[in-house]
């Protein structure tokens, strides 16, 4: 892992935005990076203008012809998104599995639900890929904003970008003083509270530090064996500090060390509604949120990363290095027949490691050619040391112990380089490459013991390697100084891999994506109204599905699919003080060819029955057909205070959890408000809000097995509360 190499080829690459938009609205300073950078529209009278790096230089977002949400960190905790899993409220087409602390999300219909796979969504925070899905749900404590960027970005980010990219980028520290103080509590009495100060230490550094800790005193449910509450944050706790330094006027440094832990008593899952298991015990249910489980379940998870980006610009190019580190420790104690009876527990102890190195050389971003190489690598250490499962009938034909242990090692080096040609006043041809090498070195094993037999041990040893090209090609034309269109062509792959439950399986291959989109961008009504339209269609080869097969997560290839549709965001001033924003996508999401997909159906004597067969025609997991989002914000004064109202509402059209399209989540609105009041002068702010006003059933997570077809739901109730707000 200690060795440091970096391809750096180059080639052309795309003016589209292949990378995500970094945007914020108001900066606390000017900064070099223009990552920071925005200008606003101070009368009121007109839209924002947002500045992002996409493809890893500063732009317009209009002038960036990809699809792209990004929201600031005070737009999220208006519209009450407290952690990522929540996303899914303000960006349609981002659809979520919230499965025991793992992040999940799909975009468009892709994703994945394997919790030691890397996602085709990749996540980023401060620069830096985080390939570890559990750990991921990170409350948004800190950030200064989120973008989404939708569809394959297999020549910026690489492979495991099939779907797209969250990137999340935390606040900068300053060089003036400041930061605040805040505390909420709920109903539940959830009390979460943060703190984030910054500052500066002499004229070429500053500081940031932020802490955040959070504990739940009632559960969402009863635990009725052992009498406890369930669906509750026990403690999470995580702190983030940053050193900014500037030794000269064309170097930057900029260094981040976080932890965070975090322990959750979970709720077991039940019997999908209509169906029961093939043994007694699960039930009757009080609540969604209600078990029978024992021993009590619960995730354990640990963090600790340090990073470094240096930025220097030597005129006629700038320089950009990210490194980082991080490590990963987790146990998950899970109950798997959701009964007061030891039929079938799993314990699951596990790591992970990883080391990324990032080099960007970009030319200056005037000119009529631009253009940026740049060099990848990364290492993973995947263990599980062990998962154990405890199982008696009917779940194996008598009392056994099976043991998994293993590691899976990545390395993978990629180059890439991308030119941007303004061959006509206005116009822009893009191309772009990227070339992607992979080991992956599997070495595990499996024990079993039934019943009085002597364990049968079975060891893997295998390594799988990839080479894969990705590209794009991207026109992009300004009708005029509000107006652009565009169309693109993008490639993508998601790396294949070993299932570390489940090792005696073959290995899956690597899924690939051919994209063709085409969009509009547009401001209107002198800059009061922006509309933004892009279309889609995708050829998806190879399609990696993960589904339940003898008890144990399994990945597998499915043949094809196809995806087209099309996604909408506005945002407009309607009148002094009052904005609307939001957005909605059309999705057509189907499989053309899987004639081995795993095929459950309810068995009326309870259990399902486990088959095989063709799911062409059906559409893929979490895939919505609609989705819509709206926000509507209004600023006003009254008695000296200053108010804001908000309500946020969010249509989430039905989708299915397994190829087979049995398993499924009807469709249903999210409704959240809040109104706050700050005291001018004063730094203080109150606001009462309300999540979840209709209290709607959502499943997160289901599954099938011969014993019995499940629902698990993870996703809060009504909640509503108060937070108060302090700044310095």
């Amino acid at each position: 892992m200690t060795k440091r190499i970096w391809l750096i080829s180059a080639s052309l690459i795309e003016l589209l935005a292949s990378a995500p938009a970094l945007a914020q609205r108001v900066p606390n300073e000017p900064a070099k990076d223009a990552l920071y950078q925005a200008v606003d529209a101070d009368d009121g009278t007109e839209l924002d203008t947002i500045v992002v790096t996409a493809q890893k230089r500063s732009e317009n977002l209009q002038e960036v012809p990809i699809v792209i949400t990004t929201l600031d960190g005070a737009a999220l905790t208006d519209r009450g998104i407290v952690n990522v899993a929540q996303l899914g409220t303000v960006v349609p087409g981002l659809n979520f599995r919230a499965n025991r602390g793992q992040f999940q999300p799909t975009i468009r219909g892709i994703g994945t639900n394997a919790g030691f796979a890397e996602n085709p969504v990749s996540l980023y925070v401060d620069g830096v890929y985080i390939p570890q899905q559990l750990g991921a749900l990170v409350d948004l404590n800190d950030v200064e904003q989120i973008s989404v960027l939708k569809g394959p970005q297999g020549t910026l980010f690489g492979r495991n970008s099939t779907a797209g990219v969250v990137q999340i980028e935390t606040r900068r520290p300053s060089h003036q003083l400041g930061g605040e103080v805040q505390v909420s509590i709920d109903d539940y009495q959830t009390v979460r509270s943060n703190a984030y100060v910054t500052g500066g230490l002499g004229e070429k550094a500053a500081a940031s530090l932020s802490v955040v800790y959070d504990t739940q005193g009632v559960g969402w449910g009863k635990d009725y064996t052992t009498g406890e509450d369930v669906g509750l944050i026990d403690h999470a706790f995580s702190t983030r500090g940053k050193l900014l330094f500037e030794p000269g006027d064309d170097t930057e440094i900029v260094l981040i060390g976080q932890y965070s832990e975090q322990n959750s008593i979970t709720g077991s899952f039940k019997p999908y509604p209509g169906t029961t298991f093939s043994y007694p015990g699960a039930g009757p249910y009080r609540s969604r949120y209600d078990t029978y489980a024992n021993p009590r379940e619960n995730v354990r998870v640990k963090t600790k990363s340090a990073s470094a980006t240096l930025d220097h610009d030597f005129g006629f190019a700038s320089l950009r290095s990210i490194s980082s580190f991080r490590r990963l420790d987790a146990l998950n104690v899970f109950d798997g027949d959701g009964t007061a009876a030891p039929l079938f527990l799993i314990t699951i102890d596990s790591d992970s490691t990883d080391f990324t190195q990032e080099l960007q050389l970009a030319s200056p971003k005037d000119g009529t050619v631009k253009w940026l190489v740049g060099g990848y690598y990364i290492h993973i250490l995947d263990r599980v040391q062990p998962a154990q499962i405890a199982a008696r009938p009917p779940f194996t034909p008598a009392v056994a112990t099976i043991v998994r242990q293993g590691s899976q090692t990545i390395e993978s080096f990629a180059g890439f380089g991308q030119v941007s040609w303004e061959f006509a006043t206005g116009t822009t041809l893009t191309g772009g490459a990227r070339y992607s090498t992979e080991q992956r070195h599997f070495d595990a094993f499996q024990s079993t013991t039934l019943g009085t037999s002597a364990p049968v041990v079975v060891p893997v040893d295998r390594i799988v390697k990839v080479n894969k090209p990705t590209f794009r090609v991207a026109l992009d034309h300004k009708f005029s100084n509000d107006v652009l269109g565009y169309v693109s062509f993008n490639t993508g792959f998601k790396s294949g891999g070993f299932n570390l439950l489940a090792p005696t399986t073959p290995p899956y291959a690597p899924e690939t994506i051919k994209s063709y989109e085409a969009g509009l961008k547009t401001e209107l009504f002198d800059r009061r109204v922006r509309f933004n339209v892009g279309g889609f269609y995708y050829d998806y080869s190879n399609v990696q599905i993960s589904q339940v097969i003898n008890n144990a997560s399994t990945v597998s290839n499915a043949a094809s699919a196809r995806l087209f549709g099309v996604d909408v965001d506005f945002e407009a001033l309607l009148a002094t003080g009052l904005r609307l924003s939001g957005g909605f996508e059309v999705l057509d999401a189907k499989f053309t060819e899987y004639d081995n997909a795993q095929v459950a159906r309810p068995n009326p004597a309870g259990g399902a029955f486990i088959t095989s067969g063709s799911a062409k025609g059906n559409r893929l997991p979490l895939s919505q057909n609609f989705a819509a989002n709206a926000a509507l914000d209004y600023d006003t004064a009254f008695s000296g205070a200053d108010l804001h109202f908000n309500v946020t509402g969010s249509y989430q059209g039905e989708f299915y959890f397994e190829p087979v399209n049995f398993t499924r989540q009807p469709a249903y609105f999210l409704l959240n408000t809040s109104v706050r009041a700050t005291l001018p002068g004063s730094g203080l702010s109150v606001t009462l809000w309300g999540r979840n006003l209709l209290n709607e059933a959502i499943i997160t997570a289901a599954g099938s097995s011969r014993t019995g077809i499940n629902a698990n739901y993870d996703a809060a109730p009504r909640t509503y509360g108060v937070t108060a707000l302090y700044k310095f």
